[in-house]
């Protein structure tokens, strides 16, 4: 397991973290973004939000794509003037949501597009890639 800590409060300070995909270690996701949001100059009032959504995409990765092998998930941030982007990776393999989700699961994407106005999904045989992006302003 790797986590890359900005050691200031720079906003060009990118994020990397990269970790077995185990549901144990989200909580690990979880402190790396609250470290490193508030340096991109994100409003604090967002933060919860976007660490929110960007653990759904981490489970998702984790019970979804590694469900029958280990794996690894990656999570790299960076900030640029006007946006903090935010890319959640995996190697495992996609399985499409069910059209009736029920009432229990299946609504995971539907909450993280709800949270992030922008969000990007891209599957393939080598992985998941879920890219997230935050205007700065507004």
């Amino acid at each position: 397991m790797m986590i890359q800590r900005p050691r200031q409060a720079q906003p060009s300070t990118p994020l990397r973290v990269r970790l077995p995909a185990e549901p144990r270690n989200l909580v690990m996701v979880r402190r790396a973004l609250r470290d490193w949001l508030p340096t991109t100059g994100m409003a604090s009032e967002r933060v919860d939000d976007v660490v929110l959504a960007v653990t759904e995409v981490c489970s998702n990765a984790i019970e979804h794509g590694y469900r029958d092998r280990p794996g690894t998930v990656h999570v790299e941030g960076w900030a640029t003037r006007s946006a903090v982007h935010l890319v959640v990776t995996d190697h495992g393999r996609w399985r499409p949501p069910r059209p009736d989700p029920g009432e229990v699961r299946g609504r995971g994407l539907r909450l993280v597009r709800a949270l992030v106005p922008e969000v990007r999904l891209e599957t393939g045989s080598t992985g998941t890639s879920v890219e997230l992006r935050l205007p700065l302003s507004g």
